[in-house]
């Protein structure tokens, strides 16, 4: 099935000093990626986006720290869920 634009939306839990951002290329769009949704350029058939969750542990944070990251990607105008990755990191 192919769509115009996806949607592409994350959910972020953690330990405090821990941290997430979310880059499509040098453009950091974490904050619309958390807040449910940000719609990704149209793709030709066959195309891609790459998309780089970067997950920080600060010096001061706790031992055993830990932050979860959830991407998923849907088709505009179809709620069901594409593809979805999960990202895990511990101190």
């Amino acid at each position: 099935m192919l769509f115009r634009s996806y949607r592409v939306g994350a959910t972020s839990t953690g330990s405090a000093g821990t941290s997430v951002r979310i880059l499509a290329g040098t453009t950091d769009v974490t904050s619309a990626v958390l807040a449910g949704g940000w719609a990704a350029a149209p793709l030709d058939p066959g195309g891609s986006l790459v998309l780089t969750v970067r997950i920080g542990v600060a010096r001061s944070a706790p031992a055993k720290a830990k932050r979860t990251v959830v991407v998923s990607v849907g088709g505009t105008g179809d709620p069901a869920v594409i593809d979805a990755v999960k990202a895990v990191t511990k101190r």
